[in-house]
């Protein structure tokens, strides 16, 4: 760490007349990784935020990456179809993008990852940051009767109604015609 010698003096007018005192003061000229200068002192970069290298300020995880611990000096990837909201001090700040929900790979590990949401259903990713985690960040079957055409569906409206093709077994002849809704 680079220093500045800083040299204070201070007076002051006793019976004996003029007396002078010296201070000297050691202020940084930069902090390490992890640290930013704030006046003339190296405060540790808060969650969410990291600095990389010595001498430069604090700057916030970008959009998939969060940082959760003070005096950080890198930011975690969340992972492949994730995006983070402010102030990515957390892995919970972490949710899935649209077309995707968020599964449990396994029971030792808490945390969710996205996947593609399955035919049939959708993901908006629209939900408000209030609605509870198991809701939020994950895919809608669509109504009964109605599929999606893919998987990574985002919307309501990409569920459309199933047709229904009955092809007669042969030596049946179909007299007439009905529509009937699965």
């Amino acid at each position: 760490m680079n220093f500045v010698v800083l040299v204070l003096f201070a007076s002051s007018i006793g019976t004996s007349g003029m007396t002078s005192a010296q201070e000297i003061v050691n202020v940084p000229r930069t902090c390490m990784p992890g640290f930013e200068l704030v006046n003339t002192t190296c405060r540790p970069c808060v969650p969410g935020m990291f600095s990389a290298y010595s001498g430069m300020p604090c700057i916030g995880c970008v959009n998939g990456f969060f940082s959760n611990v003070s005096n950080s000096t890198t930011c975690v990837h969340f992972g492949p179809n994730e995006r983070s909201i402010l102030p990515r001090d957390n892995e919970k700040t972490c949710h899935c993008d649209v077309g995707f929900g968020g599964v449990t790979l396994s029971i030792y590990d808490d945390r969710d990852y996205c996947v593609a949401c399955d035919i049939g259903f959708f993901s908006t990713g629209a939900l408000p940051l209030d609605t509870p985690v198991p809701q939020r960040d994950m895919c809608y079957e669509c109504p009964h009767g109605m599929t999606t055409n893919s998987t990574h569906s985002t919307l309501p409206s990409d569920c459309v109604t199933v047709a229904v093709t009955i092809t007669p077994a042969p030596g049946v002849v179909i007299l007439g015609s009905t529509t009937v809704v699965p």
